[in-house]
């Protein structure tokens, strides 16, 4: 739960400019059953509707204070950890191919998966698993 922590305080720090506006919904025990969620299991098929499910509060709510909470939508969120979630596996198991790591994060297909990592990270998952440098944004 530690990594997951972390990778969601990079992940905000990164869509902000050094203000935490983001800190309340950290806070807000709604919101957090949902990003509980995507961290435990991001493979899962989530939606704005079974984010909004685990939340206890109507799509619409939900949507509208999650975007002012964390700066994004939460499907965009969700893509954001799923990528980082992939990134981590790759540095960590050599032996996983390109296309199990994307099913492990919840994306069904490798070609989608491969140009989401790359537009993240300025390289393809097979490069970043061997180990080349990635982009610094």
């Amino acid at each position: 739960m530690t990594q997951y922590i972390v990778y969601l305080l990079r992940y905000l720090s990164e869509q902000s400019d050094g203000r935490l506006p983001w800190l309340p919904g950290l806070e807000d025990p709604n919101l957090s059953q949902a990003v509980d969620s995507i961290f435990e299991h991001p493979e899962d098929a989530h939606t704005v509707d079974s984010l909004a499910d685990r939340a206890s509060m109507s799509r619409s709510l939900f949507a509208e204070r999650f975007r002012e909470a964390f700066g994004a939508t939460p499907i965009n969120f969700v893509h954001n950890i799923r990528i980082r979630k992939a990134a981590e596996i790759l540095r960590q198991s050599g032996g996983s191919s390109v296309e199990q790591v994307a099913r492990r994060v919840g994306f069904n297909s490798r070609t989608h998966f491969s140009s989401a990592f790359k537009n993240q990270f300025g390289v393809s998952p097979a490069a970043f698993q061997k180990g080349q440098s990635v982009r610094q944004d």
